[in-house]
């Protein structure tokens, strides 16, 4: 079912040095997917931890 996920991330500098922690919302038909879509449109410097369900 398509649905408006919320994929939480933080995004770190070279040093790995933590610069900010957010999230986007991102269209899918599952968690999965959303996680799929997150990493063809991320930064190196990003890394996805969480994504939950908002609007169906």
């Amino acid at each position: 079912m398509r649905a408006m996920y919320e994929v939480f991330y933080t995004e770190r500098n070279e040093r790995g040095e933590l610069i900010d922690e957010t999230s986007t919302m991102i269209f899918a038909n599952s968690v999965d997917e959303a996680f799929e879509k997150f990493d063809k449109i991320k930064s190196e410097t990003m890394t996805a931890h969480h994504a939950h369900r908002c609007i169906d």
